[in-house]
């Protein structure tokens, strides 16, 4: 066998149907099909995955590994770590289908430059592969609206005698090579992620949280950068890629985005107990670290501050850091608010629309040229119950 230039690290739970469209991407990418490797980590699936893996026409090195009990992404995903043979490492999900240069163009990025993390899971490019009769009312909305609008998918839908009532497989295997005639980018995934890129460029330049552009569906990077930051917290079962990406970060790794890379998802219900898993990976997150830059990121996720404006407060903050004996008074009232902020939120407190009289003042008369660090200042005094 040839030398191993990049391994994929796919790890998958009761995704079969997903998964297989997923996989057969790959037989279509334009890199030497023996200098990659695609290891999947099936973590303990119910669904009769591995039947699937073994009628699978692959042609490129698939590796299968299984965890007979499921341990999390983070435990799957690390074991996949710890059998690649390649230097270079890139993430995928089983329910992403990739575009035939996925792992060319990553590896073009890697050839010339180093200590990078390229990322190309921007806009959530979606595609409906299956209809679940159990998906969630925005789902919903959203598959109504992509039989209205894409012919294709429409002439589909047609050909199946689709309804709603039950579950549908929609796409085959076939549909793979055409997949962009069949999928959509809501408009929503724009002023998400979408607009980092078009204010901050694609080499993120000033942008003070570019980790959290480590997202397992789409990212590479060089393993040995991994095993320096600690692989993933095996711990967390929600945000372990946010996780990693922040300690990457952390020790020096640049981001980088890359519009070319983006790949397809394919819609699928949404996990029990999401909001909890994500809630109690953010408690230990945010105690492992006690970092009032990650802190700040709380008023992203509670969808109180824009993560552009939130960026570029942080930035501000840390001009006031650089004068830290002139603005000490303020500094200590910053960090005082951060933590209670913080600890409500984490104890799920809601928002009152009463503020603590504790510096709003002192802000107004003694900072010019700082907004977003007067908002988000004045967001933290506000008190919740």
């Amino acid at each position: 066998m040839e030398n191993i230039d990049a391994s994929i690290i796919i790890a998958t739970y009761n995704r079969r149907d997903l998964l297989k469209l997923s996989l057969h991407s790959f037989n279509f990418q334009d890199y030497n099909k023996n200098k990659f490797e695609v290891i999947l980590i099936d973590d303990g699936s119910t669904d009769n995955t591995y039947d699937m893996i073994k009628s699978l026409d692959a042609n490129y090195n698939l590796i299968f590994l299984r965890n007979e009990k499921n341990r999390g992404a983070a435990f799957a995903r690390n074991i996949g770590l710890k059998n690649a043979k390649g230097d270079i490492i890139i993430f995928s999900d089983s329910d992403c289908i990739v575009p035939p240069n996925f792992i060319s163009d990553h590896l073009k990025y890697h050839s010339t430059n180093s200590k990078i993390c390229v990322s190309g899971a921007i806009r959530w490019k979606k595609v409906f592969s299956n209809y679940y009769k159990n998906f969630n009312t925005m789902q919903l909305t959203e598959f109504k609206k992509a039989a209205e609008t894409i012919p294709l998918f429409k002439d589909r839908l047609k050909c199946i005698n689709f309804n709603y009532d039950d579950n549908f497989k929609i796409l085959s295997k076939d549909d793979v090579p055409n997949i962009d005639k069949y999928n959509y980018i809501p408009s929503w995934s724009e002023e998400y992620l979408g607009k980092i890129i078009k204010i901050f460029g694609k080499d993120l330049k000033n942008f003070q949280y570019p980790w959290i552009l480590f997202t397992t569906g789409n990212v590479s990077i060089e393993k040995k950068y991994i095993i320096d930051a600690g692989y993933f917290d095996q711990r967390l079962r929600r945000e372990e890629d946010w996780d990693l990406g922040y300690r990457l970060y952390k020790n020096g790794v640049k981001f980088i985005y890359s519009p070319e890379l983006e790949s397809t998802h394919q819609e699928h219900t949404i996990i029990n107990n999401r909001e909890k898993k994500m809630m109690n990976s953010y408690k230990m997150i945010f105690n492992k670290y006690k970092d009032y830059e990650l802190f700040l990121f709380c008023l992203f996720i509670e969808n109180t501050i824009d993560i552009s404006k939130l960026s570029e407060a942080d930035a501000q903050y840390k001009i006031l850091l650089q004068n830290k004996y002139k603005y000490s008074k303020l500094i200590d009232r910053f960090h005082l608010l951060l933590k209670y902020r913080v600890n409500s939120f984490l104890e799920s407190k809601i928002k009152s629309d009463k503020f603590m009289n504790i510096g709003t003042n002192f802000i107004d008369t003694n900072l010019k040229n700082m907004d977003s660090f007067t908002k988000v200042f004045k967001e933290l005094s506000r008190i919740l119950y």
